[in-house]
């Protein structure tokens, strides 16, 4: 019996045809992400672009594409698997232009393709460019969506989800399709708590329907305003443009040799009817709030906006590095890592909702006042006022106290964390720098060494380590230093070498290259160590996702059976209750997994 008629889902595929040619980690993992989110056909187009490796234009996908991708020839096994209908469908299709556009028109309104114009031979051409990391971070949406409901409030909650969706909307249309989350949300549980009770008795009048619906548009568009006020939203950038002097009226030639056929100038009444039709819809009352002079300056009606990932993603590291403070300094320094978490925030929110150009993002102890959290407020409050109560002649004030421990803090040097870059005549008065990057590969060296003492033991990271702080060493002169014998030693630098965590290099001391007269020092290269640990955890990742996925697809019978129950008890049989919470523990083991592996992931090559 062959192996694929023994394993049910031995079809089981997640990759495209063009998936990372040659490997890549970080490429499969995304390419992963874009089937898991958008479908195989999604991730076929971005496994296209990824393969040429340089902007390519329609044309160029399309050839790239029905070049490498060639008619499926399915065994015998996998059409009876299949089935013979479904498997001729599958043999016989070919790649047609109207699922690649739709793809690549996914892919563009998710910002993970940017497309650039330019003129050749007088005539506009546009090359679409693949993010390579953008894919990456469709795994951390939640991780957004929670950040934002501590943050603010629920309808910003709802703004930023539907954002994350949609990838990209029209200032009036997200406002309406947030408005309509939140209102089948509200009647959602309306349902659910007067489940029972006579509808006609519970039923509001259209009046009080009406202004609910309204005051709910104020509510999110005031939302609206302080997500862009404080940089979690941007406007999407226009359409880069390289060529000088670019005909605006020229046509893109990707496809017909001929010339385009010239459009008809619209006359003065149909442009009036093309605006009567956009207005028609658009929700008008949105409209007429957004000329009011609240949010006149802010938003704009015809504005493109989404989610402005990079400010998010600084939000979350600043909590990843004020952890690490708190750990390292939080008993020497009260509230050290808050501290250092609102500097953080401070200096996010003016590079990305000021749109500082300063290059030397410093700040004083005045500046992050208010981005500390109110516990940490209340308490250095108390501490004022007890001194004042004490009659101290010391200055006890919330921004001096601020002052003093960003100073005690960059008295410490593992990790430097804070630098006082400028000495004022009070604490107060000076200026610091947070060192982001010194902070950062200290949290990279403890999760290199932690992964080489799972895999290769105390004694595995104590040789990494010796080697990273002496230089080039022999293997009998690293077996003295890092006590132990030298034949252990040096079966344990050949399993580091193998696993590509050390280098070895070699000095011959004649012309004949003679082994037996070369000299074999061992070495540790910094940058190779950390590509090496990410390409490991990213895999480990993708392995795991893969793992999720199949565990779905083979239990997705326990699904259907769920979703079809609703609020009943689906399971007949103790035993079937007893499958099912097993199949759901692993699930959630699965999830919360790739969870910590994607902010492991995060940490070594995101920040």
């Amino acid at each position: 019996m062959s192996m694929s008629s023994s394993i049910p889902f031995a079809s089981f595929n997640q990759t495209s045809e063009l998936t990372s040619v040659p490997h890549d980690p970080m490429l499969s993992l995304a390419s992963n992400c874009i089937r898991d989110y958008f479908g195989p056909t999604v991730q076929l187009v971005a496994d296209g672009l990824v393969f040429r490796g340089e902007p390519l234009t329609l044309q160029q996908l399309v050839q790239c594409l029905r070049t490498k991708c060639r008619q499926k020839v399915y065994s015998q096994e996998r059409i009876r698997l299949l089935g013979p209908k479904v498997a001729s469908r599958l043999q016989n299709q070919s790649l047609q232009l109207p699922p690649i556009k739709a793809a690549l028109l996914v892919l563009i309104q998710h910002s993970i393709v940017t497309v650039t114009v330019k003129k050749v031979k007088g005539k506009l051409q546009y090359q679409y460019t693949y993010d390579r990391t953008r894919a990456r971070l469709l795994p951390r949406y939640p991780r957004y969506v929670e950040y934002a409901k501590r943050a603010l409030d629920d309808n910003a909650v709802a703004l930023v989800e539907e954002l994350l969706v949609q990838g990209r909307l029209r200032t009036v249309d997200a406002v309406s399709k947030t408005v309509e989350r939140l209102e089948q949300a509200a009647a959602a549980n309306e349902e659910a708590a007067n489940e029972g009770e006579d509808d006609d008795e519970n039923k509001p009048d259209d009046s009080k329907k009406k202004e609910d619906n309204t005051a709910l548009k104020q509510t999110v568009l005031e939302s609206f305003k302080k997500l862009a006020q404080a940089g979690f939203l941007e406007e999407v950038p226009k359409m880069k443009n390289e060529s000088e002097n670019a005909d605006p009226d020229a046509g893109e030639t990707e496809f017909e040799a001929k010339e385009p056929p010239k459009k008809k100038q619209k006359t003065g009444n149909d442009a009036a009817d093309d605006n009567v039709k956009l207005q028609e819809e658009e929700d008008p009352e949105i409209v007429s709030l957004l000329k009011g002079s609240a949010y006149k300056r802010f938003l704009t009606r015809h504005t493109v906006w989404r989610v402005n990932i990079a400010m998010f993603h600084e939000s979350l590291r600043s909590f990843i590095l004020g952890r690490l403070v708190a750990e390292r300094y939080g008993h020497k320094v009260q509230s050290a890592g808050s501290m250092v978490t609102a500097a953080l925030k401070y200096l996010a929110h003016r590079r990305h909702a000021e749109k500082s150009t300063d290059t030397e993002m410093t700040f004083d102890a005045a500046s992050i006042q208010r981005y500390l959290p109110k516990p940490v407020q209340e308490l250095l409050e108390k501490k004022r006022q007890a001194a004042v109560a004490n009659n101290t002649s010391r200055n006890m004030a919330v921004v001096s106290q601020v002052a003093r421990a960003l100073q005690q803090l960059a008295s410490y040097k593992s990790p430097i964390c804070v630098l006082e870059v400028e000495t004022g005549a009070k604490p107060e008065d000076s200026r610091f720098e947070i060192c982001t990057t010194r902070m950062v590969q200290y949290l990279q060296q403890r999760i290199t060494n932690q992964m080489i003492l799972d895999h290769h033991g105390e004694v595995g990271a104590r040789i990494v380590t010796v080697l990273s702080r002496n230089g080039y060493l022999e293997s009998d002169s690293l077996a003295e230093v890092s006590m132990v014998p030298a034949k252990d030693c040096r079966e344990i630098l050949h399993r580091l070498y193998r696993s590509k965590y050390i280098d070895l290099f070699t000095l011959s001391q004649s012309r004949q290259h003679n082994p037996s007269n070369m000299i074999y020092l061992w070495t540790v290269n910094g940058q190779r160590i950390l590509k090496n640990a990410t390409d490991n955890v990213c895999t480990a990742l993708l392995n795991l996702r893969l793992r999720r996925q199949h565990e779905v697809e083979v239990g997705k019978n326990w699904i259907e059976r769920a979703q079809e129950a609703g609020d009943m008890d689906e399971n007949d049989h103790e035993a079937d209750k007893q499958n099912h919470k097993k199949f759901c523990l692993g699930l959630e083991r699965l999830y919360g997994s790739c969870l910590q592996l994607d902010e492991t992931l995060m940490i070594m090559e995101d920040m």
